[in-house]
């Protein structure tokens, strides 16, 4: 039982990585698609609104501090974006 410990100890930690660096990967892409129908429907329609209202504040020249926390879906800056 030792050896087949031994022979397969390295591919499990492999293993291991693999799917901790995967898990990483997806909470950086964000949180899943919700499970029932209304909501999955009325996701795309929030991401919309949410995108026209920052694109809008960012053309006038407003900034709500609170819009751009940690769980900005648009990523981990939080900086409106500057047209020129």
């Amino acid at each position: 039982m030792f050896t087949h410990i031994k022979h397969n100890l390295p591919e499990i930690t492999k293993e291991i990585r693999r799917r901790h660096e995967m898990s990483k990967r997806d909470s950086e892409l964000g949180s899943t698609l919700p499970n029932r129908a209304k909501q999955k429907d009325a996701s795309p329609l929030n991401m919309i609104t949410d995108f026209v209202t920052i694109y809008k504040n960012t053309i006038t020249g407003k900034f709500d501090s609170k819009r751009y926390s940690n769980n900005n879906p648009a990523g981990k800056e939080n900086y409106p974006v500057v047209l020129k």
